[in-house]
């Protein structure tokens, strides 16, 4: 019980933090947003269309809680999705910095931001991963109590 509260109030400051992050990068990105760049812009996107999409994207992410919420009956399965959401969050996070500063045209080393690209998706793939054992213990803790 105790542990749900705690993911429930992470998610929640996750949540805040993702939508700050992604207003940050709204108010600070000048024109496009460079979504594919190579020796040449391949691909951009206004400023507007970035934020609806991002925006879009966190609705339907953050409202899947709620959902599950109402599904799911396990405290310790519903802590996990809480857990899950919130690394996919941080991603988020990251990613919105990271289209911020790619299209600030600042110089930057790029290849110093891609530990923590990399990283915040290996969180998730770790979470995720990780949540796959708990569930087979508590289907087999359930069964065998009945």
């Amino acid at each position: 019980m105790v542990a749900l509260k705690l993911f429930r109030a992470v998610w929640f400051l996750s949540v805040f933090l993702s939508m700050t992050a992604l207003l940050y990068a709204y108010a600070s990105i000048q024109g496009d947003i460079l979504l594919l760049e190579g020796n040449e812009t391949l691909a951009s996107a206004s400023r507007d269309s970035f934020v609806y999409a991002g925006m879009a994207l966190l609705a339907l992410i953050n409202v899947s809680v709620y959902l599950a919420k109402a599904a799911i009956k396990d405290e310790v399965i519903l802590s996990w999705y809480y857990g899950l959401v919130i690394t996919i969050n941080i991603f988020l996070i990251v990613s919105f910095s990271y289209v911020q500063l790619n299209s600030s045209g600042e110089k930057f080393d790029f290849e110093r931001i891609g530990f923590i690209i990399y990283g915040s998706l290996f969180l998730c793939g770790l979470w995720l991963l990780a949540g796959l054992p708990l569930m087979i213990l508590r289907r087999r803790n359930i069964k065998s109590m009945t």
